[in-house]
């Protein structure tokens, strides 16, 4: 008997121009591929896609196609599932040849409603995995709130990256038998600890240079923390709107000398730097449960976050790290200074809590609730 053929929509995937956009899904989706023949459709925003298409063609595959996702600009939100729903069949037109027996959809809006119609009309199941912002923030929003709730409740089974995000679920109306929490694993070849003490002791942050990620408050309270004595430089890795405001800030506080702005780059050199911090600082404001803080207990290095969304399920305080309110620079300040008292925390006990989040552990978990589904629909389908 052959395997089930799974379709996998999602714009959480690297893009030809940003590979090192949402590398925990492509780990998945790269070891689900080891059971199921997957196909992957990468949905992106037309801007994107024309300005880039050179390098879209160039990396179409017949497992991974990049398709131009046609919306209206700040308009219509509402309607935003439907563009996506369309753009989707006319992406997949010539390249999905046979029809998928599941489809596995990797964000709640528009990628999971588009993809929850697609499966009503292919009369196949479909699986919803939520990750943070996607219920936290745009299912607070009018009309489109509406239209994740029913995509929630009507999938046949939605898989959340916390039990906070479950919580979340349970207010929706949706029903406990149909949300399994699966946590993200890690790439033990990359993240594991660093044999050597290093010489350059540093904070580091790890992420997206986005306001609601927490990095204008990181470098305000960093100028505080060095104001109180503290000694750590501060390294960022990442890109995003806020990097020349963040550049400002660090010449009006003078802090050229203690910071290091480093840019994005390649996941392997990420595992490089945080294997040598000293600790890890995330202040976001909302959350699912990041992937940076399940590589940095792999590492056995603690870390100082805000206790939003999933982070307080994933970081032990006191033992694996310290969790402060969002917002909140004064703690962020002193949280700095207690974070890198280096006789404080164990890498043994950090890294033996990192043994929680494992990719054969959640791929496991991920093919159990693929084979249910397929399971009760072919039940279904020979009732009729």
């Amino acid at each position: 008997m052959s395997s089930p053929r799974i379709l996998v929509v999602s714009n959480l995937y690297p893009l030809p121009w940003e590979p090192n956009r949402a590398t925990f899904n492509k780990q998945q989706f790269d070891r689900l591929g080891d059971f199921y023949p997957l196909q992957i459709l990468v949905p992106v925003a037309w801007a994107d896609y024309w300005k880039h298409r050179k390098q879209i063609k160039a990396h179409n595959t017949e497992h991974v196609r990049y398709i131009c996702y046609w919306y209206t600009p700040k308009i219509l939100y509402a309607w935003f599932s439907w563009f996506m729903y369309i753009s989707l069949r006319l992406g997949a037109r010539g390249w999905l040849r046979q029809k998928p027996d599941l489809i596995f959809a990797s964000w709640a809006y528009p990628d999971g409603a588009a993809s929850a119609r697609w499966a009503r009309d292919l009369n196949v199941p479909m699986i919803l995995k939520v990750h943070g912002s996607d219920i936290n923030v745009l299912a607070d929003q009018g009309r489109r709130r509406q239209i994740i709730i029913e995509t929630c409740s009507n999938a046949d089974k939605v898989i959340t990256v916390s039990r906070a995000l479950k919580e979340k679920m349970h207010g929706f109306g949706v029903l406990d038998s149909q949300v399994t929490v699966v946590y993200n694993g890690v790439d033990k070849q990359l993240f594991y600890p660093e044999a050597v003490n290093p010489q350059d002791h540093y904070l580091l942050y790890v992420g997206n240079l986005k306001s609601d990620k927490g990095v204008l408050d990181l470098i305000e309270a960093y100028n505080r923390y060095r104001q109180n004595g503290g000694k750590l430089r501060l390294k960022v890795i990442g890109a995003g709107a806020e990097a020349n405001r963040m550049q400002g800030m660090i010449a009006q506080q003078q802090l050229q000398d203690e910071i290091d702005m480093l840019g994005a780059m390649p996941h392997d050199r990420v595992a490089q730097y945080l294997r040598s911090a000293d600790a890890l600082v995330l202040p976001s404001y909302h959350e699912g449960v990041p992937n940076v803080l399940l590589e940095s207990a792999a590492c056995g290095i603690p870390v100082l976050a805000t206790g939003v969304g999933g982070i307080p399920e994933i970081v032990l305080e006191g033992k694996t790290g310290i969790l402060v309110e969002p917002g909140n620079i004064d703690q962020l300040a002193n949280g700095m200074m207690q974070v890198a008292k280096r006789g404080l925390w164990h890498s043994e006990d950090i890294v033996t809590h990192a043994q929680n989040y494992d990719w054969a552990k959640n791929i496991q978990q991920v093919r159990y609730t693929i084979d249910s589904v397929l399971g009760r629909h072919a039940d279904k389908t020979k009732e009729r």
